[in-house]
């Protein structure tokens, strides 16, 4: 019974408080930030496309160019049709591309 209410008294600090704001902070953070790291690729400028791995202001320009002759992507494998897009670069960017 006492380790119980010494238990519940931990459970009411200040200090345990504190520490439970903290990881809820860094977990909002943390989510924002993936969020903002994923690409749309028919919606991305040439500078948005380069927050990209792999991807430069040559093969950005190259995407901008393909999407405005073809029409948006319909699948993230399509920029493989992108001169100098392939399936390495897709996976290093997986999950931080989208359509």
């Amino acid at each position: 019974m006492t380790a119980f209410l010494i238990a519940v008294s931990f459970l009411g600090s200040p200090a345990l408080k504190a520490e439970a704001k903290t990881t809820e902070q860094t977990a909002s953070v943390a989510t924002t930030t993936l969020q903002a790291s994923v690409v749309n690729i028919n919606q991305a400028d040439l500078s948005k496309l380069q927050d990209l791995k792999g991807i430069g202001p040559a093969k950005a320009q190259r995407i901008l160019d393909f999407r405005n002759q073809h029409g948006p992507f319909k699948s993230i494998e399509a920029l493989t049709q992108v001169k100098g897009i392939n399936l390495r670069i897709l996976e290093q960017n997986k999950g931080r591309i989208k359509i």
